[in-house]
């Protein structure tokens, strides 16, 4: 998922902070140097200068860490980010974790609503036929006859809410493991390979 990649991306990002901030923490060695040609008065140009009035400087710096207290906090700051980092990184996969397990429970839940769902439907319809030969025998009233194929009517609603869960369940373990792919037109793609 790519909301645990950014954490991952996260952790990087705060292992050069702290490399950065070691390397402050290193002395200083920097080099300067100078050169100056002073030209020749009588004449206006650089062509007409002469090495005896040239002047050169160079220099070469060494500044030890005597005082680096911000420096320090600096690193004990950085170090701080990277355990933060791999804290909330461990959350988030943690998180993930448990919600693709739930969405592959309510997804195998719903199978087997579904199932069952299926088999009271046929239930139903073979005690509605039941009911309407015992009808036709006259060995039950009317009122139970229609009970009976209004069983099969809620039997049928019960089927499709149960078909109407499973996709939503599909639908949240898809989500759950990014896999969802929707259109702009809201139509949706199957992830590539």
């Amino acid at each position: 998922r790519f909301d645990l990649l950014t954490a991952r991306d996260r952790i990087d990002d705060a292992h050069r902070g702290v490399a950065i901030s070691r390397n402050a923490l290193l002395p200083d060695l920097n080099w300067n140097s100078t050169l100056a040609f002073d030209t020749d008065p009588n004449h206006y140009n650089m062509g007409a200068f002469s090495w005896e009035r040239t002047t050169w400087r160079s220099e070469v710096v060494l500044s030890l860490p005597l005082e680096r207290t911000a420096e320090r906090n600096d690193l004990r700051r950085a170090v701080i980010t990277v355990q933060q980092a791999q804290r909330a990184w461990q959350e988030q996969s943690e998180r993930i974790r448990a919600e693709v397990r739930s969405a592959v429970n309510q997804l195998l839940l719903q199978e087997r609503f579904l199932i069952i769902q299926q088999k009271n439907l046929e239930v139903a319809i073979s005690q509605a036929e039941y009911a309407a030969l015992q009808f036709a025998d006259g060995k039950i009233d009317n009122r139970t006859k229609i009970d009976a194929e209004k069983a099969v009517l809620s039997a049928q609603n019960a089927l499709n809410q149960a078909t109407t869960s499973r996709w939503v369940a599909i639908l949240g373990f898809r989500l759950a493991t990014e896999t969802l792919l929707v259109e702009e037109d809201g139509s949706q793609t199957e992830p590539p390979g």
